[in-house]
């Protein structure tokens, strides 16, 4: 399907980016990073004047950090004394140029982008586009894939992020829209492979409500889902949205990873479990490949899966995603729970003198480290909500 280019992605590492990691947004703090890198997250995205990001960046080098720094000195950078200071310092990452930009504003975003990209050709420049049709954002386009034509032909990004957060709250009851979370992995995967260039899919960490939805509090589940999902697909970032606690005189933002007053949530403690576990299979998605994917199950697909016709998978209930990834020579198969609460069963079967090793996290000594099984010709198991298993194919 296309061998993806992982440069921006965050060089051999996926890039975990905390949106928003500050508890008082003006006033970065030394806490603010510390726990940031406890979480796991290597990349933090903050946005605020000159000032601001410049005391940013010495915390960010104490805690081992990188940022992605945005605000108003982006503005005719070419002549911009801010942007000057900040452009050499190492820890910036990249430029936080704009989210879901304006479809009227696109042609003084190419501008900036321009001039920053001439400016600073080392760095990346970070624009968070939409998922769906909305006129103000994607103007005439048609679809979705003709936006990002639109936004190729302008920008030629060196990276491809989007955002959408599948996970509502109906009358109390967990609601989970499948057919526009895929087919938005589908759309920017594909775009991803087609240009070469890492895509970056976020989690929703933020609880928050309005008039339309209620998106309820991050758990180990609905992380681990989006977060999977996304990797599956060959994503090389994840973002979450966001890290602190935000104010809003528009939506009620409830809770996210830290609160206002900088209290770790169990949200934050289910966002560190989910990027250990990131780290601990990085080697395995960073430089894939995707060969195919695949739903089971009956939410979106057939009840059955076979894989080079030797590899046999079967579900009951909401099924499973499935994806071939192929990573130096070496075939995995990756499986998502699409069940975000209930657990399900999986059956693997290998046909053909075909094994595989199931890759498991697991702590030893207080260090998390993947247990490799035995070659297994068959293999059952019920998989947590939300929930993945990774094997390595033998053949």
């Amino acid at each position: 399907m296309g061998k993806v280019n992982s440069a921006f992605a965050y060089g051999d590492s996926i890039a975990i980016v905390a949106w928003a990691p500050c508890v008082d947004n003006d006033n970065p703090s030394a806490d603010d990073f510390e726990g940031l890198r406890e979480c796991g997250f290597n990349t933090a995205l903050i946005h605020g004047d000159a000032d601001m990001v410049d005391v940013a960046c010495g915390y960010a080098e104490s805690a081992g950090l990188r940022l992605i720094a945005g605000g108003t000195f982006l503005i005719n950078p070419h002549k911009n004394e801010e942007f000057w200071k900040l452009k050499d310092r190492d820890v910036i990452h990249g430029w936080y140029l704009v989210d879901e930009p304006r479809y009227d504003r696109l042609k003084a975003y190419k501008r900036y982008n321009d001039s920053i990209r001439k400016i600073t050709p080392d760095k990346l420049v970070y624009i968070n586009l939409i998922g769906t049709l909305n006129p103000a954002v994607t103007g005439r386009c048609k679809s979705i894939p003709e936006y990002l034509d639109t936004i190729q032909s302008l920008f030629n990004p060196q990276i491809w992020s989007y955002d959408y957060y599948p996970v509502s709250l109906k009358d109390r009851v967990v609601r989970v829209d499948y057919e526009r979370f895929y087919s938005d992995l589908e759309i920017f995967s594909k775009r991803s492979r087609d240009t070469g260039r890492p895509f970056w899919a976020f989690c929703q960490s933020m609880a928050f409500r309005n008039e339309r939805v209620e998106r309820p509090a991050a758990t180990l589940p609905f992380l681990r889902f989006e977060a999977f999902s996304a990797l599956a697909y060959g994503a090389r970032g994840i973002v979450y949205w966001t890290y602190a606690q935000r104010v809003s005189k528009t939506e009620d933002f409830l809770s996210a990873l830290v609160d206002t007053n900088g209290k770790r949530m169990p949200a934050w403690y289910a966002a560190k479990q989910v990027n250990e576990e990131i780290r601990l299979f990085n080697d395995i998605f960073i430089n894939s490949s995707l060969v195919e994917y695949t739903h089971t199950g009956g939410i979106l697909s057939n009840m059955a899966y076979t894989m080079d016709g030797n590899v046999r998978i079967k579900s009951d209930g909401a099924g499973f995603l499935i994806s071939h990834l192929r990573t130096d020579g070496v075939n995995y198969l990756v499986v998502v729970n699409h069940n975000v609460v209930s657990t399900q069963r999986v059956r693997v079967d290998m046909d053909n003198g075909c094994g595989a090793v199931l890759l498991e996290p697991s702590l030893k000594n207080s260090v998390i480290e993947i247990k490799e099984s035995k070659i297994l010709t068959s293999y059952t198991d019920e998989i947590s909500p939300g929930g993945y298993l990774i094997m390595k194919i033998k053949q």
